[in-house]
């Protein structure tokens, strides 16, 4: 318990009665017999917490999460109970679909080396669609799907999904099913030839007054910091929200920051530099001592070194009446307009992602080149 208590004081810095009250309701759910304490922990061991703690007070469920924690790092399980979790997942598959499954995902990780999470979301994509085919076909093998059959889980999937999220459903199992041609275990891809549309939306863009307003706003010595931070990157350098949620004070290298998917990394201007650091004495201010990794912090993500919400990151920009999509969808659009497919690259946008706003930008770029 005294390696607990250390680990907490790590997360909550100063904060000596949230470990009080953690440590105490740790110490009384141990006494429990399907959880007492032991000299060595297991997978199983830790999945019997996690079920025991579903039915206990949100205080006492949070103690007991902050200890699951602690004894994955402790006894170093993250990787085993990340991959006991996929596993869960392929087993909910029907049978005659579940070994080619794993073989799949098996693939994804030791070749492709794709993260737990990645291949996680894949299980799951892959129990739909295994579960659809089972429940209204009368097949036992990959070999016996067809373009007939791939067509109507799209339409499935449109009457209970996003196009978008169709669109990604389908991405993820033409993939799946390139790799068993790949290694001929199946004769061809029935996904082939199939064209499902994004579905992308194209937010309007703010007018130069508008933007000169915004900068303006969060270049002044009343500026609200944390929105000004994030308004900065989101329209000035295209930065989504999930990348700004997800920075961390190590991506700043001296005058850049380094984002994860961004081929070069975001040079910044002195000006720029100048509000970042008026931000982190804000920041340091707000933590209290407490060990947080990440650039943008609130009262509640501060004390689990833990990424914003999406609500609080959308409720920093309240006050100016748009969202993080309204600030990059504007970057976007403005260097869309240049025809300079290389800038929007520099974005991090695939060329997938590309496509909505060079159809936007097409008729404007080819009048010009008519004009020439």
């Amino acid at each position: 318990m005294i390696d607990f208590m250390t680990y907490l004081d790590d997360s909550y810095g100063d904060q000596k009665r949230e470990i009080a009250y953690r440590t105490r309701y740790v110490y009384e759910a141990l006494k429990n017999e399907e959880v007492s304490l032991k000299s060595k922990w297991t997978i199983q061991d830790i999945l019997n917490i996690e079920k025991y703690r579903q039915a206990l007070s949100v205080q006492k469920r949070t103690a007991l999460h902050h200890f699951v924690q602690y004894l994955l790092v402790r006894y170093n399980l993250q990787t085993d109970i990340e991959e006991f979790r996929i596993l869960e997942v392929i087993e909910d598959i029907p049978k005659d679909f579940q070994d080619i499954t794993k073989k799949y995902l098996e693939f994804l990780r030791s070749y492709r080396k794709l993260k737990h999470w990645t291949r996680f979301q894949l299980a799951y994509s892959l129990k739909y669609f295994f579960s659809h085919i089972d429940n209204n076909y009368d097949i036992i093998d990959v070999r016996q799907v067809t373009k007939d059959h791939i067509l109507n889980y799209i339409h499935y999937l449109l009457s209970n999904n996003s196009q978008r999220n169709t669109y990604t459903r389908f991405r993820e199992l033409s993939s799946f099913f390139n790799w068993t041609k790949r290694f001929k275990l199946t004769f061809n891809n029935p996904c082939k030839g199939i064209e499902v549309d994004y579905g992308h939306k194209i937010t309007q863009c703010l007018d130069e007054e508008k933007q000169r307003e915004l900068v303006k706003r969060w270049f002044s010595d009343q500026a609200n910091l944390q929105e000004a931070v994030i308004g900065i990157l989101g329209l000035i350098y295209g930065c989504s929200s999930e990348e700004i949620r997800n920075i961390k004070l190590g991506n700043f290298k001296e005058k850049e920051l380094v984002l994860p998917g961004r081929p070069i990394p975001i040079k910044l201007p002195e000006k720029v530099l100048q509000l970042i650091n008026r931000y982190l004495l804000w920041r340091d201010e707000i933590c209290k001592g407490a060990n947080n990794d990440y650039f943008l912090v609130s009262k509640i993500s501060y004390k689990k070194n833990c990424p914003v919400s999406d609500n609080t990151f959308r409720n920093l920009l309240k006050e100016t009446g748009l969202s993080p999509r309204d600030l990059r969808s504007t970057r976007i659009q403005d260097i869309a307009f240049t025809g300079n497919l290389k800038l929007l690259e520099g974005l991090g946008l695939s060329h997938e992602g590309m496509k909505p706003y060079i159809r936007l930008a097409a008729p404007v770029l080819l009048m010009e080149h008519n004009d020439e």
